[in-house]
């Protein structure tokens, strides 16, 4: 073996054993803060190693002109869901079921604007499955017929249902008195068992926003629409119909 050789063998031999000792020292070394080793910091008496936190950091290219994106365009560049079925917990309308007489089939409803967006005019109540309508005895508010799909059609009067002067209160109202049947309730000899109204929805299929703010809760001076302005003609704020004088 020459020289060079021996030099070369030596000095492989005396890294692989600095290697070994480090990894050794290593694997036997506790955390900092650990069970083994309490303290955060790390003596020449009580060594530790320093926990490693690995992080993913995002590679792609970020240009140096790069601007947030509005979020009005964001919502643009979605694309249309398309009908998505009935709105759940809506705050549109509110829909009241009366039982007038459920033994004779008698039933009424009542649907309130309750929107802040503005009237209402046409809306479409869809039935349980278990109840169809045969006849509309009467209106109030407007007019309804029983459309091909056993729902009741109705288009309010005037303008549509008045919205309300508070989110937080209800507007004008359409009441329809009808008939049905499959909802009656059942006679077992010693009492009778009424059955509710479940799975019917309404669906508003029309309005018209008015020009104005309608706000959300009434405390003086604040969410109150302007005295004399479209949103309340009147230039007096009274307890049952309340504006406020600072635009």
């Amino acid at each position: 073996m020459s020289f060079r050789q021996a030099c070369a063998l030596a000095l492989i031999t005396a890294a692989c054993g600095s290697v070994a000792a480090n990894a050794a020292t290593t694997a036997t070394t506790p955390t900092c803060g650990s069970k083994a080793h309490p303290s955060l910091t790390s003596t020449t008496k009580s060594p530790c190693k320093k926990a490693v936190v690995s992080t993913t950091a995002s590679t792609a290219p970020v240009a140096s002109n790069a601007k947030p994106v509005p979020q009005s365009q964001l919502v643009t560049q979605v694309a249309d869901p398309g009908d998505s079925g009935a709105r759940i917990g809506a705050t549109d309308a509110v829909t009241i079921v009366r039982f007038l007489d459920p033994v004779k089939g008698l039933y009424q409803i009542e649907v309130d604007n309750t929107s802040g967006i503005g009237y209402i005019n046409t809306f479409a109540w869809v039935p349980p499955p278990n109840m169809t309508v045969t006849a509309i005895t009467s209106t109030e508010g407007g007019k309804c017929y029983i459309d091909g799909s056993g729902a009741i059609s109705c288009t309010a009067g005037g303008k549509g249902i008045a919205p309300p002067k508070c989110t937080c209160l209800a507007g004008g109202a359409l009441l329809v008195n009808f008939t049905a049947t499959g909802n009656a309730p059942t006679w077992n000899g010693q009492y009778w068992t009424y059955y509710g109204i479940v799975g019917d929805w309404t669906h508003i299929t029309s309005m018209t926003p008015v020009p104005y703010h309608i706000p959300s809760f009434l405390t003086p001076g604040v969410d109150l629409p302007v005295c004399g302005t479209p949103s309340h003609p009147s230039k007096t704020s009274t307890g049952v119909d309340p504006c406020t004088t600072s635009p």
